[in-house]
Parts: C-alpha cells; sequence; structure tokens
C-alpha cells in the first residue's frame, strides 16, 4: 500500500470542504456532493459502487478497514489519514469510528422508470423530522444531511430514491402505472390500517 497523506490541519482544504458539506444544504446542493461518517456507511458506500471523491481515516480506523479488506486506494478518490483531534472536530456522532468521506449524489431516476405495475413505494411527504423515517428517507426533506444519511442505516446506496418538489406527479405517475395509492393520517375517522386490504401494488 502506498503511503498515506497525513492531515492534522484546520484549515486543509479538504477538511474544510467537508465541514461545509456537513453544515449546509446549500453547499451540498450547490457541490452535488455530500458527507458520510462511521465505519458501516462508508463500506456500504464503497461495497455498493457508490461514487467517493475523498475518503478518509485516523489510525484506528484504517486498521479496520484494512482488517475487512476493503481497498485503500483507487482511481478518482483521494484518500487520507487524519489526527484523531482533527477526526473528532468531524464527527457529528458520540462514539467515532474513524472513517469518513465525501461522496457524489447520484443522478435520480425518472419517476416513469421507477414506478411500475406490481411494485410497492414509499412516498413521505412534508415530513416534520427525517430522522423518524428511520429506514425510510423523504423525498420532501434534506436527504443528504448527516442526520438522514445516518438514519437510512446504508441503504441510500440499495434503494432507488426519486426526488420531486411536489407529490402530484408522484400520484400521476401511480395512477398512469397502475398502482394503488393510499395515504397514512393521524385521524380517530380514519381506517386502521391493519384492517386495511390492498390489491396489487401500492
Amino acid at each position: 500500500m502506498e503511503t498515506l497523506l497525513k492531515i492534522s490541519a484546520h484549515d486543509n482544504a479538504a477538511i474544510k470542504q467537508y465541514r461545509k458539506l456537513a453544515r449546509s444544504r446549500k453547499e451540498r446542493t450547490k457541490a452535488g456532493l455530500f458527507v458520510l461518517e462511521g465505519f458501516r456507511l462508508v463500506s456500504d458506500a464503497v461495497k455498493n459502487g457508490a461514487a467517493l471523491t475523498q475518503l478518509f481515516w485516523t489510525e484506528d480506523g484504517l486498521a479496520r478497514w484494512q482488517a475487512e479488506g476493503l481497498p485503500t486506494a483507487w482511481d478518482g478518490v483521494r484518500c487520507a489519514q487524519l489526527s484523531d483531534s482533527l477526526a473528532a472536530e468531524l464527527s457529528q456522532t458520540e462514539h467515532s469510528q474513524g472513517v469518513y468521506a465525501i461522496c457524489q449524489m447520484p443522478q435520480p431516476p425518472a419517476l416513469s422508470a421507477l414506478i411500475h405495475a406490481g411494485g410497492s413505494y414509499a412516498v413521505l411527504h412534508q415530513l416534520q423530522d427525517p430522522g423518524n423515517a428511520g429506514m425510510i428517507y423523504s423525498a420532501s426533506c434534506d436527504i443528504y444531511s448527516p442526520k438522514v444519511v445516518r438514519a437510512t442505516m446504508g441503504s441510500l446506496f440499495r434503494v432507488p430514491l426519486c426526488c420531486v418538489p411536489d407529490i402530484v406527479p408522484v400520484l400521476e405517475a401511480c395512477r398512469c402505472a397502475g398502482v394503488e395509492t393510499c395515504a397514512a393520517v393521524v385521524s380517530g375517522a380514519a381506517e386502521l390500517v391493519g384492517q386495511c386490504r390492498f390489491s396489487g401494488g401500492t
């Protein structure tokens, strides 16, 4: 393995970019990039062919990475080792695992290519707290915020996702594909979801 670049300076360009992307939705949208933190998320990204631009490890994070037989160098990805103190500043979790990355946002599929007869889909509209989505991530919130990315637990790299500014085209695409649509609401007059009968795709 080639000797890794070691970073300890707070004003390093890659570190400054990571901070901006972690803090600002505007910066993420402008650059078409988002950040990943944690062994599971970053390794899932690598295993599923996500387009990473930058990969950082602490000494301990790199040791675990190598023990799992994961690559430490490939074309188009800048790799570096961080000091523990610098990594601690980047971390947004209570127990950092010493693995960080910057990733390109994938090109979303068209609704017409995504929704088809017999399929099952989840649409989240006007979600207040994206962290509550857990394994389901939403087209109505900032899906590439660090909090939402962590909430997906890696499904972000395995489940097709399409973001649209309005729910109407989604419903129209479902109608055209013959997919039945149902809404979950908080109301005493609503039918209990456990008693609903669904036919075909939903």
